[in-house]
């Protein structure tokens, strides 16, 4: 069966299922290249289905094979109707392509029950899982689950999915057990019960985390607190069949309410009974009123957001049955005749919504209203034509219909300010909901206006510093800094002079002014002061307040890397943790250290000396404990490092780890030390001690048991660059071959410190001189950098840099020009055209040009064609090969008579063309010998009477190997097996294997890496199996 015909079958079998929202989850995009998808947090809807309903989510089912033989299903296991399939791979591709298409703002699966719960379970996850983990898809996710299905697949559900569902499918446990025996009511109640604890457990847990102060800042300016584990944020819904058995609303609604209190359900869906083919005596003959369905919505909204119960919408009294020809709020209206009139301007909010035809918007509207003047039947006129206009969400309507109503009471009524005051603000709201808020700026200057210029309308001074505080956010999306400080100020001053100089608004506007005022230091420091006073004046649980405010979004700026958001809030922390929990308490220290870490981050470098170190006398004179103080020690060493003070960076460092090494701390606590200080010393040039600071962090955690993926693997990454540095280049191979194991292995390792590993991998086979393989992990490296970061991260910018180094080297100056282009266009745009480095960029893309034009001008064709006629043929080509790997053949090499070599080099090297050269060189591997036809080079070990003349382009490689290389690897080789150095030249050295490595093919591809003229581990093999294991290594 194809894909279409599945589809048209499993979409049609779906649209049993009532619900299509996609509400509840965190808003998340892809904006920048992550990911695919979308969610605004919200419903909403992409298209409509021909008979009128809206499409928010691709509906369809995994499967409408069913074991479980239900009375009221279509799907049953006795029902015959066509049955179809989708693979896990299908039904991801079809969610992806009705995405890209905009059709859909998420998925909606569900699925028959086949083989077995966890089975179906689990093939319903896998779906959930492949979407957010291959595609990285973040558009909206509802899994339907299966109540007999572990706890641990649902457990993996609300890991992926933003709502989760499990249907109770018929009313009562009696209507359950006589048409789908083979469901339990109990299992699918406990089931609800158990999602219910995951999820409130996962809110309260990120609540909880939001709350308090952050203990530890992370190490560097990428890394982030991780977030409690999110379980279906958009909480759980269910469905339930109407129309199926005789159960009335009043039953229903009763079970309804019962699900909101006991499970905190976020839907309960009302799915009116559809008759369908061979159906069983027991199930009616025909649908139910589509109007009882509708009822039953109504009731529910009633219950949810007006406070009725479901004894009141349908009382005992009754038949049991919602009237069909009134909505439930009108007959509860009619049947509580006593409850009415209303007075509009004294009754309660709670009576008020229950008034037939004013909804929660209307009430609110009356109740600002009345609050400036009694509310007449004109007002109800105007409010009901406007209110008709925001039920339908028409606020550019409703804007034009409130600048109407102004024009008119300025034109017929002389402005009356008592009119005008509730006008305007509703006006500015329209404007805002709208999402038009700078439009709202005169019609607030105007509020305040009159609010002045009539101090008796302004019988609430507090909606007058309201007024103020929006008219300064305005302002401040203008750039309009002073204005907004003078705003401020002024609110701050009403909130002062009219809410007894202690309420949580002054608090909070004084805390908004301060965030104005924190550049201009003589302007902050009496801010400061008067939050102090005021908050020696608050009571404890506005300061609470105050304080958990400004934690949560100091935890959100941070987690965000929104620095300059943070200062504020991290101030305002440290202004009232004091009041709130004493100078000495651990909270208080707390406050203050993210206050001098997060000016540290603003590089605020003098702010924050003064802050830590203040802080850390303070600890120490309190002996406070070891945990506390390190995390303080090792964020004032990474100040220090920042602010261009190494030496005092590894100080602290060194103090961090003393304080350590006798503290009963976790061993991620001394890796992060260890490797903290090594990072420090090889900043300030140390890299023989950094080096070792980092071997001893690998010693207590070799493959990354204790530590935080993230932290040991740029642990591995400064540790290979240290090696690099220090040339010990066999050693920085295993570090970043160890990392990328690692990675295979299933560590949780980002992109980014992989390409690190990989380009770190590229020097090390650069500098041994093997470019083919620099070339392959340079590649690799870029392509995951261009994947994952920024356009304009300047890790880029490196990675191009070094690929294109290895290309000219290797001849292809093509990519060389392509890489050296993108350099220099990153530095243009990062530095300017006329910084040393955009200058360096442009004339090295120069200098390839020059070699790229070279190439074009004189070939290796013609250059032979030359060597034989400046010579008049006393050259005799005897061999020619692809020397050090040089694809494009730049090197031809030709014996002659050891007495001819300096004259013949010297009339070759004045008749060359540009960009080719001739030297003398060794004939040690110089000799022929024919195999399978074919010319091959081999070792000449006899003295020999020919020199090797030698013609290449001047960029050739020739692969040498550093003298202090060689010594440096001989050492390592002595410190892990011992050996005896038997010959050693300048191009060659034997050495005796004291003690054989463990494993003999892991060192021979050691040694390979080492000495790449060895060409291959076999011949490698017999040296090290030898009785005498001598090795021998040579290098041209």
């Amino acid at each position: 069966m194809n894909l279409q015909s599945k589809l048209a079958i499993l979409a049609d079998a779906a649209k049993y299922d009532a619900s299509c929202a996609s509400s509840g989850a965190a808003p998340r995009n892809s904006v920048g290249g992550r990911g695919m998808g979308s969610t605004e947090g919200m419903g909403i809807c992409h298209s409509y289905a021909p008979d009128g309903r809206c499409i928010s989510l691709l509906k369809i089912l995994l499967t409408n094979f069913c074991q479980y033989d239900c009375l009221y299903c279509v799907n049953r296991v006795t029902s015959n109707v066509p049955r179809a399939r989708f693979t896990v791979g299908e039904v991801v591709q079809l969610t992806l392509d009705f995405y890209r298409r905009n059709c859909i703002e998420g998925l909606f699966l569900s699925s028959g029950i086949i083989q077995s719960p966890d089975y179906t379970m689990e093939q319903v996850v896998e779906v959930a899982r492949v979407l957010r983990e291959a595609h990285d898809f973040r558009g909206y996710i509802h899994l339907k689950t299966i109540p007999d299905a572990s706890p641990e697949l649902m457990q993996r559900a609300g890991r992926y999915a933003d709502r989760l569902s499990i249907n109770i499918e018929l009313p009562t446990a009696e209507s359950l057990t006589a048409l789908a025996p083979e469901k339990n009511s109990a299992a699918i109640d406990r089931s609800m019960a158990r999602m219910a604890v995951h999820i409130g457990e996962s809110r309260a847990a990120r609540k909880e985390q939001a709350a308090q102060a952050i203990v530890s800042m992370p190490q560097s300016r990428t890394t982030r607190r991780a977030s409690a584990p999110l379980f279906a944020p958009g909480g759980q819904s269910t469905q339930m069949i109407v129309g199926a058995d005789a159960t009335d609303d009043r039953t229903i609604l009763a079970t309804s309410a019962r699900l909101y209190g006991t499970h905190r359900l976020r839907r309960v869906y009302y799915s009116a009974f559809s008759p369908i083919p061979d159906a069983a005596r027991a199930l009616p003959l025909a649908a139910p009123p589509t109007v009882r369905e509708h009822r039953l919505y109504q009731a529910d909204w009633l219950m949810r957001f007006y406070g009725f119960t479901h004894d009141e919408i349908v009382p005992p009294s009754q038949v049991g049955m919602l009237a069909l020809d009134m909505d439930p709020k009108l007959a509860w209206a009619l049947a509580h005749r006593e409850r009415f009139p209303v007075n509009l301007n004294t009754a309660p909010r709670e009576l008020l919504l229950r008034v037939p035809g004013f909804g929660v918007q209307t009430v609110d509207r009356l109740l600002a209203a009345r609050r400036v003047r009694r509310l007449r039947h004109a007002d109800l006129a105007r409010l009901q034509q406007l209110n008709a206009v925001i039920q339908r969400e028409n606020y550019p309507e409703a804007i034009r219909l409130a600048e109407r109503a102004l024009t008119l009471v300025d034109e017929r009524l002389g402005g009356d300010p008592e009119i005008l005051l509730p006008l305007l603000d509703a006006l500015a709201n329209f404007h805002d909901i709208a999402g038009q808020p700078l439009q709202s700026l005169p019609v607030l200057q105007r509020s305040l206006a009159l609010r002045e210029k009539f101090p008796a309308l302004n019988t609430k001074p507090a909606e007058q510093a309201d007024t103020l505080a929006r008219l300064a956010a305005l302002h401040l999306q203008r750039n309009e800094t002073r204005e907004a400080q003078r705003l401020l100020k002024r609110e701050v001053e009403i909130r002062r002079r009219h809410g007894a100089g202690a309420g949580a608004e002054l608090l909070r506007a004084q805390g908004h002014l301060l965030a104005l005022s924190l550049e201009e230091t003589a302007m902050a420091e009496p801010i400061r002061r008067d939050i102090r006073s005021t908050a020696e004046q608050a009571s404890r649980d506005v300061l609470a307040v105050q304080m958990n405010e400004a934690n949560a979004a100091l935890a959100a700026a941070i987690a965000e890397g929104r620095d300059r958001d943070a200062w504020p809030a991290a101030e305002t922390c440290a202004l009232l943790a004091p009041l709130l929990h004493g100078p000495d308490h651990e909270s208080t220290f707390v406050c203050r250290g993210n206050l001098a870490e997060v000016l540290r981050r603003n590089r605020r470098y003098e702010e924050a000396d003064t802050q830590f170190r203040q802080l850390i006398a303070q600890l120490e004179k309190l002996g406070a404990d070891a945990q506390g103080l390190e995390s303080v020690y090792n964020n004032m060493a990474l100040l220090c490092d920042e602010s261009g003070r190494p030496e005092e960076a590894a100080q602290w460092r060194e103090r961090q780890m003393a304080l350590l090494q006798g503290a009963n701390v976790s061993l991620g606590s001394r890796f992060n030390a260890l490797n903290n200080l090594a990072v420090s010393l090889s900043a300030k040039g140390d890299e023989e001690a950094a080096a070792k600071n980092f071997a001893e962090a690998l010693l207590l955690s070799p493959e990354g048991e204790g530590v935080e993926p993230a932290i040991w693997a740029a642990a591995l990454n400064n540790y290979g660059s240290t090696l690099v540095t220090l040339k010990r280049l066999p050693e920085a191979g295993r570090i970043y071959q160890k990392l990328l194991l690692q990675k295979k292995a299933g560590m949780d390792i980002s992109p980014a410190k992989i390409a690190s590993a990989l380009n770190g991998l590229g020097m090390v086979y650069d500098q041994l001189g093997k470019l083919p393989k620099a070339q392959d992990m340079f590649e690799r490296s870029l392509a995951i950098k261009e994947k994952h970061l920024a356009a304009d991260d300047v890790a880029l910018e490196t990675g191009r840099h070094n690929l294109g180094s290895i290309y000219a080297r290797l001849g292809n100056m093509a990519r060389a020009a392509e890489m050296a282009k993108l350099v220099l266009a990153s530095r243009e745009k990062r530095l300017g055209k006329h910084h040393p480095e955009t200058q360096n960029a442009l004339l090295n893309l120069q200098a390839v040009a020059v070699q790229l034009q070279r190439r074009k001008s004189a070939s290796r064709e013609e250059v032979e064609k030359l060597m034989v006629n400046v010579t008049a043929g006393e050259l005799r080509r005897y061999a020619t090969f692809d020397f050090g790997r040089a694809r494009d053949e730049s090197v031809s090499m030709v014996l002659v008579p050891e007495r001819d070599s300096l004259s013949l080099q010297y009339k070759l090297a004045r008749a060359l063309p540009p960009g080719w050269r001739c030297y003398v060189g060794s004939t040690r591997w110089l000799g022929e010998e024919k195999h399978d036809g074919k010319a091959e080079l081999v070792a000449i070990k006899s003295a020999s009477p020919f020199d090797c003349l030698r013609v290449a382009r001047t960029d050739a490689i020739n692969h040498g190997m550093e003298t202090e290389d060689v010594i440096r690897t001989l050492e390592d080789y002595h410190r892990r097996f011992g050996i005896r150095i038997v010959a050693a030249e300048t191009d060659s050295v034997e050495f005796q294997l004291l003690r054989q490595p463990e494993d003999l093919e892991a060192f021979a591809a050691e040694l390979l890496e080492f000495c790449m003229d060895l060409e291959d581990v076999s011949l490698i093999m017999p040296m090290l199996t030898a009785p005498s294991r001598l090795v021998s290594l040579w290098w041209d």
